[in-house]
């Protein structure tokens, strides 16, 4: 049995599921700055070698800054 708080959170997430948003189109420029933050994070926590995660770094920055660039 789930709690009210629970209840009330997953019918919250199913409605934002359903909502049009969900494309990266739709999102502000914070938004998307955000998803692409938490994406580079999570590609950086599977890295250990800090070189190699130096490198990734250095080649994601040059993309962001590209589609900054382009979208100006």
């Amino acid at each position: 049995m789930l709690t009210p708080a629970r209840r009330h959170f997953e019918s919250v997430m199913a409605q934002n599921r359903g909502t049009a948003a969900n494309t990266l189109a739709d999102l502000t420029a914070y938004e998307q700055m955000l998803h692409r933050l938490r994406i580079d994070k999570n590609r950086f926590r599977g890295i250990q070698n800090n070189k190699l995660k130096a490198e990734t770094k250095a080649a994601s920055t040059i993309s962001t800054d590209i589609t900054l660039r382009e979208g100006s």
